[in-house]
């Protein structure tokens, strides 16, 4: 399995790698303009790639995906939860599948 996780606000993958892209394929022929568009955005930034969203669950404390500076908790508990990684691995695909960890949510995105 590979994990691509991208932030919202990455102005660098967002912005700056489709202009540099860009002007160093300016020449290139593609077979069609999915193959462009593909080529030339990161992973994290190209929709028919996305399938889950990371959020913090609102009103809960921890150390979720809105702490800064703090080691996640939630990592510590997923290497040692075999239970909660083989729900993950079975169900990661299926529509409206989340995965609750400390205070922040992995859900699917139902409409690609």
């Amino acid at each position: 399995y590979m994990v691509v996780l991208t932030a919202d606000n990455d102005k660098a993958t967002r912005r700056a790698f489709p202009v540099g892209k860009h002007l160093n394929t300016l020449f290139d022929k593609y077979r069609s303009e999915a193959q462009k568009n593909a080529d030339r955005r990161t992973i994290g930034h190209y929709k028919p790639y996305f399938t889950h969203m990371i959020e913090d669950i609102e009103g809960v404390e921890g150390n979720g995906c809105g702490s800064k500076y703090q080691p996640l908790k939630t990592e510590v508990n997923m290497l040692n939860d075999s239970e909660h990684i083989n729900q993950w691995v079975t169900n990661y695909s299926k529509e409206g599948h989340q995965l609750e960890l400390d205070d922040t949510i992995i859900r699917h995105i139902d409409d690609k």
